[in-house]
């Protein structure tokens, strides 16, 4: 299966398996709801926000490898993804070839491009269209012990790196073929010693992958544009004011910039209108709360006020649209659950 692991490494591992539950063994990832997709992730500290109507179809794998988290996901809605790193690990998004219109801080990915996130930093990755690929998390320990620190150079950032479609491409194979072995042979889940193969080959893959990398097209640490930090003032605004009505000649106020300026910053970062994110911000924080059972005692006519929309004939209509079902199914699907 691979070389065999390193006695430090193998010790980690063991260390990992230990503190293991059944749960976390190989995980489907199979829904067509964004609050749920937010859930399944929830221990990664990945959280999902719709962005654009329609049904969400996202399906995938995930699992534990002791000091290696892995999944591959896939999904065809435009998301935002606000990505916060478990602490004391190194996380690493890699976008498969067929993922497009994805972008970071209002910079397109290019082919062969990835993201690498300190455990004290955090990123929003927002996808635009289809979007499949891989997400690693690897303990920093695990990640010194194979490199002997030379690839801790992470540190509190959000890097953009372009190792090229070649590694990229044989990293993701490496992780489909690790899911393919764990479907066909579930035993080695059970398995110290396979998961430490395992784990290995992953952080082989990413060190091949990592350890020639160059940096970005036009340089991944530049500053905000002043209309990119006139999006973030805005964003901002609109989440400490998401229940309250929102002018557009309020917020462009608070962001310090003019309403096409504005308008224009918004496409570029996350690819719809001032107006847009606010009504899927909404919608979403809805969904969430018709979902969870601490809400149960509250009418969808409540929720729905509080959370900024006095519309209600046209709330359902817009709710239907985003997400392909009426708020009252929604809450019946929540209480069968």
């Amino acid at each position: 299966m691979a070389a065999p692991t390193s006695p430090s490494l193998q010790a980690t591992t063991r260390q990992w398996h230990a503190k293991r539950t059944t749960r976390d063994h190989i995980v489907p990832v199979q829904c067509a709801y964004v609050g749920e997709l937010s859930a399944l992730f929830s221990d990664w500290r990945l959280d999902f926000t719709q962005l654009k109507p329609g049904l969400l179809q996202a399906h995938g794998f995930r699992t534990c490898l002791g000091p290696v988290l892995v999944s591959m996901v896939s999904f065809n809605s435009s998301l935002l993804c606000r990505i916060e790193p478990r602490r004391e690990f190194i996380s690493i998004l890699v976008p498969g070839m067929r993922s497009h219109g994805l972008s970071m801080a209002g910079q397109d990915f290019a082919s062969g491009q990835c993201v690498v996130i300190d455990d004290n930093a955090d990123a929003e990755i927002v996808s635009r269209g289809r979007l499949d690929g891989a997400v690693i998390a690897v303990s920093r320990t695990a990640w010194t012990e194979m490199w002997n620190s030379s690839l801790t150079a992470v540190n509190s950032e959000v890097l953009l790196k372009d190792p090229g479609m070649r590694r990229t491409e044989i990293l993701t194979n490496c992780i489909a073929w690790i899911f393919d072995a764990l479907r066909t042979y579930p035993e080695a889940a059970q398995s110290t010693d396979l998961q430490g193969c395992m784990s290995d080959l992953v952080l082989r893959s990413l060190g091949g992958m990592l350890g020639e990398f160059s940096p970005a097209p036009d340089g991944s640490r530049r500053e905000y544009s002043n209309r990119r930090i006139a999006v973030e003032r805005a964003r901002r605004f609109i989440h400490e004011n998401l229940p309250n009505p929102i002018r557009l000649s309020e917020l462009c106020a608070h962001a310090h910039t003019q309403a096409r300026s504005l308008e224009y910053g918004f496409h570029e970062v996350l690819g719809i209108s001032p107006v847009s994110y606010i009504k899927a911000l909404r919608l979403n924080r809805i969904h969430h709360l018709l979902l969870s059972r601490l809400s149960a005692d509250r009418t969808i006519t409540e929720i729905a006020l509080d959370c900024g929309f006095w519309h209600l004939s046209q709330f359902a209509a817009d709710y239907r649209k985003f997400f392909g079902e009426s708020p009252s199914s929604a809450r019946r699907r929540s209480y069968e659950q």
